[in-house]
Parts: C-alpha cells; sequence; structure tokens
C-alpha cells in the first residue's frame, strides 16, 4: 500500500508536468512545420534558434532546482521571503539575457554557428524578438515552481495549453498572413510565441494571487539575493555545462555541416523532445519527494527510475513507428530524406542513457551532492568535447560521441547514488 501511494505521489506531480510538457512540444513542432512551409532554410535557421535559446532558458531555469530544495530546508517563516528574492533574481537575469540576445543576433548566429545567407537573415530576425521569451520565461519558472511545491501542478497544464493554444492561432494569421493579418513568415512565429508566453504567466500570475500562495513580496534584499546566488553556483554550472556548451558545441558542428543536415537535426531534436518529455515531470517528482519524511529517499529513487523508465521506452516505441507520418509533417521533402529514419533510430536510443542520468542528476542535487555532479560531468564532458571537434564528421558519429559522454555520466552517478543511499543506513 505504502508504494502504491507513493507512486500515486509521483504521478500527481509528475502527469501534470508531462501534459504540459507534451502540449509545449506538439504545439512547438507545429510552430517549426509552418516555418518548415516557407523555406528549409527558415527552418533551419529558426529551428537552431529555438533549440540553442532553449537550452539556455533551461540552465536559467535551474533556479526553479534551488528554490524547492531551499523552500523545505527553510523555516516556514522564511519562505515567503525565500520566493520574493528568487523571483527578483528571475526578473533581473531575464532582462540582462533579453538585452544581449536581442542586441547581438546577428554576430551570435554568423561567428559562433556558421549560419549565412538566407538561413542567417531567417534566424537573426526571429531571434530578435524571440529574445523577449527570457524575460517571461524566467517569470514563469518562479511560477511553476510555487505550484510544484504546492502539489497543484495541473495549474501549470492548463496555463501552458491557453498559451500554446494562442500561439498556434497567431502563427497561423501572421507567417501566412490570414484572415486580414499581413503575412510576417518567421517575424510572425516569433512574434506568435512571446504573445504565447504573456498569456501563460498572466495565467498563473492570476491563480498565486487569488489562491494566496505567495503572500507577501515585500522582503527582497541584497544580503537574502546574494546568499541565493551563491547556493545555485554549483546548479548553474551543471546546467550551464550540459545545457549550453555541450548543446553549443554541437549545434556549431552540425551547423557547418549544411542546411539539409541542419534541418535534419532540428527534426530528430523536435522528436527527442517528445520522447524526453516524462524527465521534466520525474525530476521534478523527485526533488519534491526526496526529502519527504514519509519515505525513504531509497524508495523515492527506485520508484522513480522504474515509472519514469516506462515511460520513456513506451514513448519512444510509438515516436519510431509513426517517424515516417511525422516527417511528413514537415514537408514531403523531409519525408524523402534517406538519412532521416536512421538518425531518429540513434537519437532515440542515445537520448534513452541521456534519459537516465537527467534522474539521476534530480537525485544527486537533491541530496546535496550538486558539486560531486558538477565536477565528474566536467570532466567526462571536456574529453568527449575534444572528441566531438575532431572526429565527428555526420550526424551518426556525432550521436555516438554523445551517448558515449552521457554513459560515462550515468554510471558515475549511480555508484554515488549507491554510495549515498548506503551511508544512509
Amino acid at each position: 500500500m505504502k508504494n502504491t501511494d507513493l507512486i500515486a505521489k509521483i504521478n500527481k506531480i509528475s502527469i501534470p508536468l508531462m501534459f504540459t510538457s507534451v502540449t509545449s512540444l506538439v504545439m512547438g513542432m507545429i510552430d517549426q512545420i509552418f516555418v518548415g512551409h516557407i523555406s528549409i532554410e527558415s527552418f533551419a535557421g529558426v529551428g537552431l534558434v529555438v533549440s540553442v535559446l532553449n537550452c539556455i532558458v533551461g540552465v536559467l531555469g535551474v533556479l526553479s532546482v534551488g528554490l524547492v530544495i531551499q523552500f523545505f530546508d527553510s523555516n516556514e517563516s522564511e519562505r515567503d521571503e525565500l520566493i520574493a528574492n528568487y523571483y527578483v533574481i528571475s526578473l533581473m537575469i531575464g532582462f540582462l539575457f533579453m538585452l544581449i540576445i536581442g542586441a547581438f543576433s546577428n554576430p551570435i548566429l554568423k561567428i559562433g554557428f556558421g549560419l549565412r545567407d538566407k538561413t542567417l537573415y531567417e534566424g537573426a530576425g526571429y531571434l530578435k524578438i524571440y529574445s523577449v521569451s527570457f524575460l517571461l520565461n524566467m517569470q514563469i519558472f518562479v511560477c511553476n515552481t510555487v505550484f510544484k511545491i504546492q502539489k497543484t501542478t495541473s495549474y501549470i497544464f492548463f496555463a501552458s495549453l491557453a498559451g500554446n493554444v494562442v500561439n498556434i492561432i497567431l502563427d497561423y494569421l501572421l507567417i501566412f498572413g490570414k484572415q486580414g493579418f499581413p503575412k510576417l513568415g518567421t517575424t510572425g512565429a516569433a512574434i506568435s510565441t512571446v504573445i504565447a508566453l504573456m498569456v501563460t504567466l498572466l495565467f498563473e500570475m492570476t491563480v498565486i494571487l487569488k489562491r494566496r500562495y505567495i503572500c507577501k513580496m515585500n522582503c527582497v534584499s541584497p544580503e537574502k539575493m546574494r546568499d541565493i546566488i551563491k547556493y545555485n553556483i554549483p546548479l548553474i554550472a551543471q546546467e550551464l555545462l550540459e545545457g549550453v556548451v555541450l548543446v553549443f558545441l554541437t549545434n556549431m558542428i552540425v551547423g557547418r555541416m549544411g542546411a539539409v543536415t541542419l534541418a535534419i537535426f532540428n527534426i530528430s531534436q523536435q522528436l527527442i523532445n517528445i520522447v524526453l518529455m516524462p524527465a521534466y515531470g520525474y525530476s521534478s517528482a523527485i526533488n519534491v519527494l526526496i526529502n519527504d519524511d514519509e519515505y525513504t529517499r531509497k524508495d523515492v529513487a527506485k520508484t522513480v527510475i522504474e515509472v519514469g523508465t516506462f515511460a520513456y521506452f513506451l514513448l519512444a516505441l510509438i515516436v519510431y513507428v509513426n517517424r515516417y507520418s511525422i516527417l511528413g509533417f514537415f514537408g514531403e521533402d523531409y519525408r524523402g530524406i534517406d538519412s532521416a529514419s536512421t538518425i531518429i533510430l540513434v537519437s532515440i536510443i542515445i537520448q534513452g542513457i541521456n534519459y537516465i542520468f537527467v534522474l539521476f542528476r534530480a537525485m544527486l542535487q537533491s541530496m546535496g551532492e550538486a558539486e560531486w555532479i558538477l565536477k565528474i560531468t566536467c570532466l567526462i564532458n571536456i574529453i568527449v568535447s575534444l572528441c566531438m571537434i575532431f572526429f565527428a564528421k555526420n550526424l551518426i558519429s556525432l550521436y555516438v560521441l554523445l551517448g558515449m559522454n552521457y554513459f560515462a555520466i550515468s554510471v558515475s552517478s549511480a555508484r554515488r547514488i549507491k554510495r549515498s543511499l548506503h551511508n544512509e543506513i
């Protein structure tokens, strides 16, 4: 009965977050499908921008992990102050990145990723507007964390669904110029995304204020913000290494393989994002429940791994079986690319290893092992990154090297978790 109760609690937190991810990713794919029908250059440029910026946002969003851990470690009287200071920090970071990315969009894509001609033009135009998403997403992260803490993650799903529906409607109207709206192409796609994020944020803040999840916001102090930043440095560095450095390097290598290869890579990433969807939900469940006195850490870890792994392979099977139909959504030209099916299969296998590591990482971070996971990840990533620079000549070799990276880190993490749990007995 206790194990059944634990599974129920895990799913209560995870399933709404999984549905949030799947709706966001499917809507994002539809967004990409719209862009893919403009031109292959538009699809390649916008796809790279979205991939890279989402990774940066993911790194910054690790503050939400720190907030969850610190929230449950703090006294009840300190919790409003903690949330208020996290929110102000998120605002400052989001505003800074919005300015930097918006101002230097062209040189970032041209020098950093080797884009040129129409691909550069489309990507840079999209990026200038899309940079506003940093400011909005940072606020959404804090709101989402409040819902996770309160174990009411269903609100995250409804807010995301509302925003994504708005996004798709505006995409249709603004990209193609329907119902009297101007035909804006990739610029319209960027505007639609920004407006959709505004809708999501407004929905979430309305619920939070109405339900009084946050009682006061007038307790911000420079000293508290400094302590929060210091606490989150290992978490941010870990995400920076995994989510930006490695992804940036991967995209820089693929960006120089040509527009067609980049387009195939973008499609495979879209599909992988769907397959990796459970990772967000189950890693959040780990953050919330790993320190719950009602269950042992061993029980939480074992149950999440079992349930989460089953969810990954079920989704992977569904995606691979329907790969040709999915490719066709992006346009008939993509269905006819011979290597696309092979790339999708290889990426699903490799990312399965990464999926396990994401769950292991959430456990270690919640158990106070953030500095250890940073050190081991840094060491292995440096070695693999050098191999990628010299030996990644095509997408298959690139994915194999990424797989070696994920496997080495996963094995090391599993041993560390086993040792930590053994020491607690």
